[in-house]
């Protein structure tokens, strides 16, 4: 793995953790990205756009990767 990868996955384990302490304080984040994998870690709440066009929201227990974008 290059230095470049390791560097970028280091610093979003530490802005998740920041984000999990701010969770557990109570403070909402809006966290915009298109890696979904990294949103359904994080996130409770999912809202799609596509093509600047409101798709839907939904907590993120009632819903997978599959359902919005296989």
């Amino acid at each position: 793995m290059d230095r470049q990868r390791l560097l970028r996955i280091r610093k979003i384990k530490v802005l998740f953790e920041i984000i999990e302490d701010l969770k557990k304080k109570g403070i909402s984040i809006l966290y915009i990205s298109h890696r979904m994998d990294e949103i359904f870690q994080i996130a409770d709440r999912l809202t799609v756009f596509r093509d600047g066009s409101y798709i839907e929201t939904k907590e993120i227990k009632d819903t997978n990767y599959a359902e919005w974008f296989l």
